[in-house]
């Protein structure tokens, strides 16, 4: 056995170290890193989407747990229920964190059926309820709306009348 012989089988030993480092490290972080991310995500997005606290929490888990027969836990529904609206309340409005980030752009944990998630849009679309500074735009003169009905209809009799007159002449 030559110096040759022992450089390879050395060069062998420190490969399959690193081969084994790397394997043990990759395994850990597709196990570990799924949780550190939901962690350091949830702290944020609870104060967002929960402003109530944990009435509020358990209200939306009641609600949902009805539409859904009880078909999911807790833990299912708040992941599903923090990815969508805080994916819709925090994509428009604030600048995201890369944990927060990361956590919204992984799938959910469920998947609900069609009439499910129609059920979920119909009662969370405005959630939660964001209290609007501007004032809402007054339709009532911009012809959408109808206040004096009969002045209206007798405007519009004059006006076929004049259109009538217009076309026989």
């Amino acid at each position: 056995m030559g110096p040759n012989m022992f450089y390879r089988n050395m060069l062998i030993w420190i490969l399959l170290l690193v081969a084994v480092v790397a394997i043990t490290g990759l395994m850990a972080y597709k196990f570990f890193m799924p949780d550190i991310v939901r962690k350091k995500a949830y702290s944020s997005l609870y104060k967002v989407l929960f402003p109530g606290g944990e009435e509020q929490k358990a209200a939306i888990l009641k609600t949902f747990h009805d539409f859904t027969n009880n078909r999911f836990s807790d833990e299912e529904i708040l992941d599903y229920f923090v990815k969508i609206k805080g994916l819709q309340s925090l994509s428009s409005t604030k600048k995201m964190g890369f944990w927060v980030k990361k956590h919204l752009m992984s799938p959910t944990e469920i998947k609900l059926n069609y009439f499910e998630q129609v059920k979920f849009y119909k009662l969370f679309i405005n959630y939660p309820s964001k209290q609007s500074k501007r004032r809402k735009p007054d339709l009532s003169n911009a012809g959408m709306v109808d206040n004096n009905p009969t002045n209206s209809s007798t405007e519009q009799q004059k006006a076929e009348s004049s259109e009538s007159l217009a076309i026989k002449h």
